[in-house]
């Protein structure tokens, strides 16, 4: 398959000529939206990510105030719409043709009870969607991404559109379609009535590159060893625990060390198993989840949260 640049004989050398992700048309690319770089994008000014943030946040904000009162109905409702694949962004871990199965209900709902069952939510434990994988098995990159991306596409439209009039390309074969999408006003899913874009005899929606990764900015793994296994390391350090290191300076005094990550995950997390040791632990501690954001704050002009032109040509331009 060939990209969406030399499809529509766009004369570009790579992505740093170019806004959006040069996907290619009609298979999966191995990309996915994530909602910590959609957020972090705004923060740096992209106007585009600004409108994709107020739909997340007010999603957000009404699955929040669901979970904190345990009505489980109206989270089937929020997220039963919420669900399935917009194939239309040619994003995700598809074999060949998109499959159209990501981020289905029986997939997110029972991830999204089990975390509500827990009590994280009341207990501060999420501040917004990307912390969702953090709590779940159920939930991964593309899942995420595909759930995302049923929020936003209207962002994702006007992106499009505008993409389309900046290179003045003809919109061809566009069909009328009604769609769901979330009013962040007032915050329900209302149908709306709106138009394909069509490329090659595939309908697609471009993506703004910073609002891409090869993997999830948060997850359990990474907030595991950053957030808990530090305040583990300070707690055994602090109780002097026979984990500790030892040794003995040369006025008899014992200076003490606190255990490798490494010693604690063979002594303490091998015998539950990450999210499970991760529960144990930061459930009741909702200030990690607020020092784990800290760690990825937005700096002005530093990238490195976004994943860079170059890596964009090694993925798309193999």
């Amino acid at each position: 398959m060939k990209n969406f640049s030399v499809m529509q004989g766009l004369c570009v050398e790579g992505h740093k000529d170019l806004d959006f992700a040069d996907i290619h048309i009609g298979e999966d690319n191995r990309l996915f939206i994530d909602p910590a770089r959609v957020h972090l994008a705004a923060l740096a000014g992209d106007s585009w990510a600004k409108c994709a943030v107020e739909l997340l946040d007010s999603f957000f904000d009404a699955l929040f105030n669901a979970a904190k009162k345990r009505d489980l109905q109206a989270i089937r409702r929020l997220i039963e719409k919420a669900c399935g694949e917009m194939n239309e962004t040619h994003l995700g871990m598809s074999h060949n043709q998109p499959a159209g199965n990501g981020a289905s209900f029986t997939l997110i709902y029972p991830a999204i009870q089990q975390i509500v069952e827990q009590g994280l939510f009341e207990q501060g434990c999420l501040v917004g969607l990307e912390d969702v994988p953090i709590w779940t098995k159920g939930i991964d990159a593309d899942r995420l991404s595909d759930w995302v991306t049923n929020i936003i596409w209207p962002v994702l439209e006007d992106f499009t559109l505008f993409q389309y009039q900046k290179y003045d390309l003809p919109l061809k074969n566009s069909r009328k379609v009604v769609r769901r999408a979330w009013n962040p006003y007032s915050a329900t899913w209302e149908n709306t009535s709106t138009h394909t874009i069509v490329c090659a005899g595939h309908s697609i929606l471009l993506c703004p590159k910073r609002f891409l990764c090869e993997h999830l900015l948060f997850g359990t793994d990474d907030f595991l060893r950053t957030e808990v296994l530090e305040y583990r390391q300070r707690w055994h350090l602090d109780t002097k625990s026979n984990l500790c290191g030892q040794r003995m300076r040369n006025n008899g005094s014992v200076t003490y060390t606190p255990p490798t990550k490494k010693e604690l995950m063979h002594c303490e997390v091998e015998g539950y198993g990450h999210l499970a040791y991760l529960l144990l632990y930061a459930k009741d501690h909702p200030e990690f989840i607020q020092q784990y954001h800290k760690r990825h704050e937005y700096q002005p002009g530093n990238d490195k949260w976004f994943i860079g032109d170059e890596k964009l040509d090694q993925i798309l331009y193999p």
